[in-house]
């Protein structure tokens, strides 16, 4: 249950890679059905969203699931035409909407982000302090803008913790993908849920890009629920062991 479908399109963004994951991982036949469905569902949830930003996130999300293994991508390269088949005219329309610079939306985050580069300046250092109501106290009295935060992941964080807090989060980030990628070369079996750890960040990261998505407390849960996720595989999947070579002299012995 989320009070804004950009959220709820959020969360289904980040879920996607995983019920791909599973649905080619499960050879139980039942489960695999269910796993289907999940599938179908999420990509129904996020079309049903209108929202934009997610509709450019799984184009990012599903390109890099294409790197979890040949057999992954040609299920999802197989499956991607019927889902384009079966959308509604109007998701395209909505996300060519984009481009559109006239859109009331647009022309709204671009006076937002306008008036955050202004807040920037001054409290580059240390920022205005944890939590949006200082973001949004200034926005209304200064700027006549009446929004609850800066309407975008990364100037919101670099806002409220100034440059060290988003120095913070961009660590995180790049530790976790760090890791990821470590795994996805070292062992074999671990790197299709390595990716699709990474599919999952770069989707909500997209997402990102034109809303505070960790604004409300559910995301923010089921983003630290992927972190614990990422952190846990590294104990699950161990490195592939490296293959010795042995000489007939060795073998006689």
């Amino acid at each position: 249950t989320f009070t804004n479908p950009i959220f709820f399109a959020c969360y289904l963004v980040m879920v996607l890679p995983i019920a791909v994951y599973c649905f080619s991982r499960i050879t139980h036949g039942k489960k695999k059905i269910v796993s289907l469905l999940c599938i179908i569902t999420i990509v129904g949830g996020i079309a049903g969203s209108y929202s934009r930003m997610p509709y450019l996130a799984v184009i990012v999300t599903v390109f890099v699931m294409l790197f979890m293994g040949w057999k992954y991508a040609l299920t999802i390269v197989a499956a991607s035409p019927v889902f384009l088949w079966i959308f509604p005219s109007g998701v395209y329309k909505r996300l060519l909407s984009l481009l559109d610079l006239r859109d009331g939306s647009i022309v709204t985050r671009a006076n937002i982000w306008e008036a955050c580069t202004e807040m920037l300046r001054e409290k580059w250092v240390w920022g205005m302090g944890p939590g949006v109501g200082n973001v949004r106290d200034i926005l209304i009295s200064q700027y006549g803008i009446h929004q609850p935060h800066a309407h975008n992941l990364f100037i919101q964080l670099f806002l409220e913790g100034g440059i060290f807090g988003v120095l913070v989060f961009a660590l995180i980030i790049l530790w976790i993908l760090f890791d990821m990628i470590v795994l996805c070369l070292r062992s074999k079996e671990g790197r299709p849920l390595a990716v699709a750890i990474i599919a999952s960040l770069a989707g909500l990261l997209t997402c990102g890009i034109t809303d505070y998505v960790l604004y409300g407390p559910k995301i923010l849960q089921f983003f630290m629920m992927l972190l614990g996720l990422a952190l846990a595989i590294k104990k699950i999947y161990p490195a592939t062991p490296k293959k010795h070579k042995t000489n007939s002299t060795t073998l006689s012995s």
